[in-house]
């Protein structure tokens, strides 16, 4: 792969934890950590209904370099790129340390016009 190729700017969100401030309760929530450059391929898209709404959900592939993603995991981060939120779901190495991929999905949630 070129680092051409590399076309779409993706927002690494991290997970953390902080102290709500009505009960004081822990509450887990995604911040922002870093911008990278990651090339994007769209594997699929289903849509299904639950209750009386649609649901569609986008299945891509990021590739990044291996230095510049290393230390994403699937348990710890999310991206977020073109208006989406993506949750990793598996992450491999390709090549001997020279890019990384991983295969995140998104969903969103589509009221019903009748």
């Amino acid at each position: 792969m070129q680092p051409g190729q590399l076309d779409t700017c993706v927002e690494i969100l991290k997970r953390t934890t902080a102290r709500s401030t009505k009960s004081g309760q822990p509450v887990e929530t995604f911040v922002f950590d870093r911008d990278l450059l990651m090339k994007a391929d769209d594997l699929k898209v289903s849509e299904r209904m639950a209750g009386s709404q649609k649901q569609a959900t986008l299945t891509t592939l990021f590739t990044a370099r291996f230095e510049d993603a290393f230390d994403v995991r699937p348990e710890s981060h999310r991206l977020q790129a073109d208006g989406l939120v993506y949750e990793v779901h598996g992450r491999r190495e390709r090549g001997r340390r020279e890019w990384l991929e991983f295969q995140c999905q998104a969903r969103a949630e589509l009221e019903v016009v009748e």
